[in-house]
């Protein structure tokens, strides 16, 4: 199940969504993966799905690499979710070096395994071989 929230917050129209994409999931026994605009808003998709009745443990924070604020990571990780850093590669969203660092960072506090990499290929203009 993939759902979206918008920059910094979860918009009205988006939490009709998250209503029906969190009884989906629910259902099928299936992970959440949601896009967080710029990595932001994660703490609340994290608080809206919990009131949906969906555990962090299968909740995925995509683009969570594009806000580096390692801090935040841990926190998130705390809360049992994973970050997806799933810009590598791509050198609009900055060099892999920030990615690495976010990595390293995770590493040492001890939540690593809550880190899924990614590339985010999403346009048939990025599958060329």
């Amino acid at each position: 199940m993939k759902l979206g929230a918008s920059y910094r917050r979860i918009a009205a129209e988006e939490d009709r969504w998250f209503r029906a994409g969190a009884e989906a999931a629910l259902r099928a026994g299936v992970p959440v993966a949601v896009h967080c605009e710029v990595g932001t808003a994660a703490h609340e998709v994290l608080d809206r799905l919990a009131e949906l009745g969906v555990d962090a443990r299968r909740i995925l924070l995509a683009h969570t690499d594009r806000n580096p604020d390692l801090g935040l990571h841990r926190e998130l990780a705390s809360r049992d979710a994973y970050l997806v850093y799933d810009t590598v590669g791509r050198i609009k969203y900055g060099p892999d070096s920030r990615i690495l660092d976010l990595i390293e960072g995770m590493a040492s506090a001890g939540p690593a395994a809550r880190v899924c990499l990614g590339t985010d290929v999403g346009r048939r203009s990025m599958l060329r071989a």
